[in-house]
């Protein structure tokens, strides 16, 4: 599978973007059917965090690759396989294998 700057970066953002979706939803959808304003519970929390975690580091990686698309250069398909393992595959580990 032969990958381009331009298509890691949208899978970069686009995660990032269906997760902050995710989260909010499932946080609103817990805070609705508790009824009550109480402490999130675990899973929210870690949730919420694993999702605060990639969102800092997601700018800093799809803006390169953005740059890198715009002017026309290639990346190592290993390197873009990598970074998305890294970022993509870290939100969810740290959620499923809590």
């Amino acid at each position: 599978m032969s990958l381009t700057a331009l298509q890691g970066a949208t899978l970069i953002v686009l995660h990032e973007w269906g997760s902050k979706f995710l989260v909010t939803g499932l946080v609103r959808l817990t805070s609705l059917l508790k009824g009550d304003k109480s402490k999130p519970s675990r899973m929210i929390q870690d949730l919420c965090n694993a999702q605060l975690n990639t969102a800092e580091y997601a700018p800093l990686i799809a803006a390169p690759l953005f740059y890198l698309a715009a002017t026309g250069q290639t990346v190592s398909n290993h390197v873009l396989i990598l970074t998305l393992v890294g970022q993509i595959g870290y939100f969810w580990s740290r959620i499923l294998f809590r």
